[in-house]
């Protein structure tokens, strides 16, 4: 696998206008996910665990398995522990905007929080200072999906004021991100915090969940303000705070 994975995440974000997103039953009560484009099916994902299904040992995840086998006593990634977990980031990722199109926003928030999480490890436990910064300079796009579910959770609850939050949350974070990239070397374009504003804008312009904002942005944002009459109650603050690691 290419020692930059940003271009594939690019991709899923960019054919995430076209996907359709749909739960399927299949044989023996199972259910997955079925991602589609142009009636052409595209990928499945399980609902729970891994995406497509791989376990190492007992656990669900490869990092949840490298924390499992560390214990309180980490080691440093080998080259192989690299690669698994640059599969399993793009598959969470890809699992995340199904689940957002599917507008189960909790799920799609935790699917980003473990992409988050992988990253953070990475950076914390590889060597190889290349391959870590070929991580950790993914965290914009996570932090742009990981906020915009929150937001869309609170939004569906009819919390305004908590959405605003977290997509203000969100761009903070994600410009300490660009800042440091930019330290690097890295060109940046600003299209994730714009993408939250532009967000933000709009969730302030409506005067209520029930009104229909002139959305003609972002495809994740107009998902965002479908109308529903489901509201997720979790507390926010406890589970999905990440200032709280």
């Amino acid at each position: 696998m290419s020692l930059d994975i940003g271009p594939i995440l690019e991709y899923w974000l960019e054919i995430a206008d076209e996907m359709n997103v749909s739960i399927i039953k299949m044989h023996k009560k199972r259910v997955q996910i079925k991602a589609e484009i142009d009636n052409v099916i595209f990928c499945y994902f399980n609902p729970s665990g891994h995406p497509y299904g791989n376990r190492t040992s007992d656990d669900e995840s490869y990092l949840t398995y490298l924390r499992s086998k560390w214990g309180k006593h980490p080691g440093f990634l080998e080259s192989d522990d690299e690669i698994k977990l640059k599969q399993e980031i793009v598959s969470f990722f890809a699992r995340a905007l199904a689940y957002f199109k599917l507008c189960e926003f909790h799920a799609s928030a935790t699917d980003a929080r473990h992409g988050i999480e992988i990253i953070q490890f990475v950076v914390k436990y590889c060597k190889n200072k290349q391959t870590a910064w070929s991580f950790e300079k993914l965290l914009p796009r996570w932090y742009f999906l990981y906020y915009l579910s929150l937001a869309s959770i609170s939004l569906r609850n009819g919390e305004t004021a908590h959405a605003v939050r977290y997509l203000n949350k969100g761009s903070n974070i994600i410009h300490c991100c660009y800042t440091r990239m930019v330290r690097k070397g890295e060109r940046i374009d600003g299209k994730e915090i714009r993408e939250l504003n532009y967000f933000k804008k709009n969730i302030l312009v409506s005067a209520s969940w029930k009104d229909s904002p002139p959305l003609d942005h972002s495809l994740l944002g107009k998902v965002a303000f479908r109308k529903s009459n489901d509201k997720q109650k979790i507390d926010l603050d406890t589970i999905f705070d990440l200032d709280n690691n």
